[in-house]
């Protein structure tokens, strides 16, 4: 009988303490891996920095074969004009300007330490020009 008590008690115990939206195959203890994507490599020295979230899109200009991005600085007022090969951050430089989209060239460290490239397409839309 206390067998069976025992054996009740922990099944029920086992259950109550199951999670729904917790995969039953991960490990309970996790490892703190080294995530080197967070750090940046530094390919480009003394680079104003544009976060592109900071700024407002005043539009783009050229022609096709030479787009510039016209950008405004909200707290000075001041214009500046990106073209394209212009680096934005220490590791993204804008690879092409259309009147679409802006691709952006990114660098980053892999798992194994390596520095890679990756390209990110930001649209632009009648939103994002204000």
């Amino acid at each position: 009988m206390g067998l069976l008590l025992v054996m009740i008690l922990l099944s029920l115990n086992a259950y109550a303490y199951i999670d729904p939206f917790v995969s039953p195959v991960e490990p309970l203890k996790k490892v703190k891996k080294i995530n080197f994507s967070k750090k940046k490599p530094e390919i480009f020295k003394n680079v104003k920095v544009f976060n592109l979230n900071e700024y407002i899109l005043e539009g783009v200009i050229g022609s096709p074969s030479k787009y510039k991005l016209v950008l405004k600085d909200p707290e000075t007022g001041k214009i500046y004009t990106l073209s394209e090969g212009t680096p934005i951050d220490v590791n993204i430089i804008i690879q092409k300007i259309s009147r679409k989209y802006i691709l952006l060239k990114e660098y980053y460290y892999t798992k194994t330490g390596k520095v890679e490239s990756r390209y990110r397409k930001v649209k632009i839309g009648p939103e994002e020009l204000k």
